[in-house]
């Protein structure tokens, strides 16, 4: 996946493996319920979230 991300492909990728998407996603879409509630640029999403559920997830899941 790296190096698809690496050679420009343009991927969708569900995951729960944040890790994995700080490093090769460029945009985040965050779903809770199958409703979109946080998205934007990969850096914005992964450090500052507005919606307390979404930073919640991520503070657990980012901080392993």
């Amino acid at each position: 996946m790296q190096q698809l991300a690496a050679g420009h492909t343009t991927m969708m990728i569900v995951t729960h493996e944040m890790h994995l998407a700080a490093e090769v996603l460029e945009h985040v879409r965050f779903m809770d319920g199958s409703v979109i509630v946080a998205q934007g640029e990969r850096s914005r999403i992964l450090s500052t979230s507005a919606e307390e559920r979404t930073g919640a997830f991520l503070r657990t899941h980012l901080s392993n």
